[in-house]
Parts: C-alpha cells; sequence; structure tokens
C-alpha cells in the first residue's frame, strides 16, 4: 500500500483561514466599530470633533485643501 503525502500548511496561512471562517470575529468586529461610531457621534458638538482634530489637526497640515478636507475624511 502506497503512502500519501500529508500538505502541511504555514502557521500563518492556517491562521488566515481560521480568521475568515470564524463568524464571530467579524460579527465582534463589526459591532465595535458601529459602538466606535456611536461613541464619537456623543461628543460635544460632532463638527468640533471631526473638523478640530482630524480635519485641520491632520488633513490640512498635510497638503489637502480646506475645500477637499472634509470629503476626504467623510470618505474614509
Amino acid at each position: 500500500m502506497k503512502k500519501q503525502k500529508v500538505i502541511t500548511y504555514p502557521w500563518w496561512l492556517m491562521k488566515l483561514y481560521w480568521l475568515v471562517k470564524n463568524i464571530y470575529f467579524w460579527r465582534i468586529l463589526i459591532s465595535a466599530l458601529f459602538l466606535l461610531s456611536a461613541f464619537a457621534k456623543l461628543y460635544p458638538t460632532p463638527m468640533y470633533g471631526i473638523t478640530k482634530v482630524f480635519e485641520q489637526g491632520q488633513l490640512i497640515p498635510m497638503g489637502f485643501s480646506e475645500n477637499i478636507a472634509p470629503y476626504f475624511s467623510r470618505f474614509i
């Protein structure tokens, strides 16, 4: 009787396969993003939270114009 060859995969590939197949991981990730979004909306004024911190603090110094920065931040 001929012996069959056993195929082994690298550990990182098996871990990636497990993450893709594990539906609970994706559910927890989506719910965490939803809760983060809800928490961000509790900021005293939503425009202050978005405009001051991200748009004026990071995008405009990176070289985005003041007209394009709001669209880019909402696209992200």
